[in-house]
C-alpha cells in the first residue's frame, strides 16, 4: 500500500491479527507474536496502537524475536521486511523514535536475509533514495543499516542461485542424497514447518539444484540431473 493509505493499512495489519487468531496455522512463526491474555505484549495491538511508546516497544520486542531466530526467510522477506521498512521511512517528525527502532530492527532483520530479498532490498532503497530526495536522510538512515546487516561470504562469489561461482553447472550431492533432503522438504511442507522446508531448499540450492518444483515433487540439478518424489 502506498504510504498515504495509512488506515487502510493498519486495518490490514488487524485482519491479519484475527485470521491468525482464528487459524495459527496460516502463519504461524506470526501467531507466536500474538498474545490474546496480554494486550501489551501483543504485536498487532500494539504496532498500529495510537501511543507512540507502545509501537516502539513492540518493534524493539520484534527485533529481539528476529535476533533470536524466532522467523524463517519467508516470514522475514514477506511480512516483517515490507512493514520495518514502512514504518523506518515514514516521514512523520513525531514518529522519529519510531522509525529509529524500525531501522534497528531492519539491521537485524538484513542480517538474516538469503542474498536475493536483500540484494532486492539494497536495490529498492537505492532507487528510492534517486527518486525521493525528501526522504534522503531517512533513506539513507536505512541503507546503512541494511549494509551493517551484510553478512555474506565474498570469496569465492555467489552466483544468482547463492551457490559458489566456482561450483556453477556441478553438484555436490548424489542421487540418494538428494532424495533425502528432498524427502524431508516435502515432509516439513506438509506438517506446516515451513521455516524448516526453507532451510532445506536453501540446502539443495547452496549445493547445486537449481529448481525444486514443489507442486510437481521434482527437482533438477545444475549439472542436469533430475529427478522426483514418486
Amino acid at each position: 500500500l502506498p504510504p498515504e493509505k495509512e488506515l487502510g493499512r493498519a486495518e490490514m495489519i488487524r485482519l491479519i491479527s484475527v485470521a491468525l487468531s482464528h487459524e495459527p496455522s496460516l502463519e504461524p512463526q506470526l501467531a507466536a507474536l500474538l498474545s490474546p491474555g496480554d494486550l501489551e505484549a501483543d504485536f498487532f495491538q500494539n504496532i498500529t496502537h495510537v501511543q507512540l511508546p507502545r509501537r516502539q516497544r513492540a518493534i524493539a520486542r520484534l527485533k529481539k524475536k528476529i535476533e533470536g531466530g524466532a522467523f524463517g526467510p519467508t516470514t522475514l522477506a514477506s511480512y516483517l521486511l515490507p512493514l520495518l521498512s514502512h514504518i523506518a521511512l515514514k516521514p512523520s517528525a513525531k514518529e522519529v523514535d519510531v522509525a529509529e527502532e524500525a531501522v534497528a530492527a531492519l539491521r537485524s532483520l538484513a542480517a538474516q536475509l538469503p542474498w536475493r530479498p536483500y540484494h532486492e532490498l539494497l536495490l529498492s532503497l537505492s532507487r528510492r533514495l534517486r527518486l525521493d530526495p525528501s526522504l534522503e536522510r531517512r533513506l539513507v538512515r536505512a541503507l546503512v543499516a541494511v549494509i551493517d546487516g551484510f553478512h555474506f561470504d565474498l570469496a569465492p562469489a555467489d552466483d544468482e542461485y547463492g551457490a559458489p561461482s566456482a561450483d556453477r553447472g556441478a553438484c555436490r550431492l548424489t542421487d540418494e542424497e538428494i532424495g533425502r533432503i528432498f524427502a524431508a522438504r516435502v515432509q516439513a511442507r506438509q506438517a506446516r514447518d515451513y521455516e524448516a522446508a526453507d532451510r532445506l531448499r536453501e540446502e539443495l540450492v547452496a549445493k547445486g539444484i537449481v529448481s525444486v518444483d514443489d507442486k510437481g515433487n521434482s527437482w533438477q540439478a545444475a549439472d542436469g540431473r533430475r529427478g522426483s518424489m514418486d
